[in-house]
C-alpha cells in the first residue's frame, strides 16, 4: 500500500528547513539593573538608553544578592533580547587578608574577615609584588561566584609587621580597640582602616575624630583620607577648617563626640591633638 504524504505536512517540513536559526553572540555588558522577576529567575539589564535585555542567570545563582537601581556586568550569549549568562559579576568590597600569591598567573588569593575565600584579578599594570602574604588590604572590585576582579587595592597592614608602630592592639587585630571600633562604627569605616591610621600613619584618634566629623558636616564631599591629607599638608586644623569652609566652633575645640581615649600601652588621655594649640 502506497505512503500518502499530505501537502500541508510537506510545507511545515520545508518551513521548518527554511527557518533561519537566531545567532548567538557572545557579549559582555555592563549595565543597571531594572527589574528582578523572583519567579520567572531572570531579571532586567539596561546597557544604553535604548537597549534592555533579558537576563537569565547561570544556574545557582541568587537573585537576592540583585538590586534595582545596582550596577552588574553580564557576560554570555545574546539572543535576539535575551542573555544567557555564563557569569555575573557585581560591585563589591572587603576587607581581608591576601593568603598567597602567584606570580606566574598574576592573580592572588584573598579571605575576607568572615573566612571567604576569593581568587583575586589585580587591576592592570598593578605590581603584584607590591603585595606580601598576610597584608591586610581593602579590596574593591566586580565579584563572581568566587573570583573577584579588582577595580582598586589599598594596603593597611604589612603582612611582615613593616611600618607598624607596634603595641597589644597594633600587633593583633583580634584584640578590638573599643575607641577605634566606635570611631568606625560612627563613621561607616572599617575598624581596620581606623587602626592603620593609629599604627601605621601614626596618627592620633582625635585627630582621626576631627576628620571624621569634618566628613560628615561635608555631607562626604571631602572623605576621612583626603582631610587627613589635608591636615599633614597644612599643619593646622584651624588652616584645614578654613580650606573646607567650615564656620562655628573655636579653632581650638574638640569635636563634640570625641571620646575618652585609652591609648595603646593602657594610659588614659582624652585623645586632643598634640598640635592642638598650633591651629591659626
Amino acid at each position: 500500500m502506497k505512503k500518502i504524504v499530505f501537502p500541508s505536512l510537506v510545507l511545515v517540513l520545508i518551513l521548518g528547513l527554511a527557518a533561519p536559526v537566531m545567532a548567538q553572540t557572545e557579549i559582555t555588558f555592563n549595565g543597571t539593573v531594572l527589574s528582578i522577576d523572583t519567579v520567572g529567575g531572570t531579571f532586567e539589564l539596561q546597557v544604553s538608553e535604548s537597549e534592555t535585555y533579558t537576563v537569565v542567570p547561570p544556574a545557582g545563582f541568587d537573585l537576592t544578592l540583585l538590586s534595582v537601581g545596582g550596577t552588574a556586568r553580564v557576560i554570555g550569549f545574546l539572543t535576539d533580547t535575551t542573555i544567557t549568562a555564563s557569569q555575573i559579576l557585581l560591585p563589591t568590597e572587603y576587607v581581608g587578608t591576601v593568603l598567597s600569591i602567584d606570580l606566574v598567573a598574576g592573580t592572588f588569593t584573598f579571605q575576607t574577615k568572615t573566612g571567604t575565600i576569593f581568587t583575586v584579578t589585580p587591576p592592570e599594570r598593578f605590581d603584584l609584588t607590591s603585595l606580601g602574604v598576610g597584608d591586610v588590604i581593602i579590596l574593591t572590585g566586580l565579584q563572581g561566584t568566587d573570583t573577584i576582579i579588582a577595580t582598586s587595592i589599598q594596603t593597611l597592614f604589612n603582612g611582615d609587621g613593616e611600618g607598624n608602630k607596634g603595641g597589644n592592639y597594633c600587633e593583633n587585630l583580634d584584640q578590638v580597640h573599643q575607641v577605634a571600633q566606635r570611631l568606625a562604627e560612627r563613621s561607616g569605616l572599617y575598624y581596620e582602616q581606623i587602626m592603620s591610621w593609629f599604627c601605621v600613619d601614626g596618627l592620633g584618634f582625635g585627630e582621626i575624630a576631627n576628620a571624621i566629623k569634618a566628613n560628615k558636616k561635608l555631607e562626604g564631599s571631602s572623605s576621612v583620607t583626603e582631610i587627613l591629607a589635608m591636615k599633614e599638608e597644612l599643619g593646622g586644623w584651624g588652616k584645614v577648617k578654613q580650606e573646607l569652609g567650615l564656620i562655628g566652633k573655636n579653632k581650638n575645640t574638640q569635636p563634640d563626640d570625641e571620646p575618652t581615649i585609652q591609648n595603646d600601652n593602657g594610659n588614659h588621655g582624652n585623645g586632643k591633638d598634640k598640635d592642638k594649640n598650633k591651629n591659626k
